[in-house]
């Protein structure tokens, strides 16, 4: 159970470093080409979008598009931060 512990951590680690900056990336990229950083600008637009709407009781946005739209950009930015292959300037 030890020696699995201790395989499981290192792995662990060897992931977190891998999507850090100090990682396995050699070349780095503009920030407006990252998968991950376009995921979070739309997730915190709808934030923003369902705050107003919510506000202004004009409901124009429903909640499965919301739930549908904040899904898609989570799994973009998962994706994204699991592919990526250089890091952001």
């Amino acid at each position: 159970m030890g020696m699995l512990r201790t395989w499981l951590i290192q792995k662990f680690l060897q992931l977190v470093f891998k999507f850090t900056l100090g990682g396995k990336f050699v070349e780095n990229k503009q920030w407006y080409k990252s998968k991950t950083i376009w995921s979070m600008i739309v997730s915190i637009l709808v934030a923003i979008l369902e705050l107003i709407d919510t506000v202004s009781g004009m409901n124009l946005l429903s909640t499965e598009i919301v739930t549908t739209v904040l899904t898609l950009a989570g799994a973009l930015g998962i994706y994204g931060r699991t592919s990526a292959t250089t890091g952001i300037k």
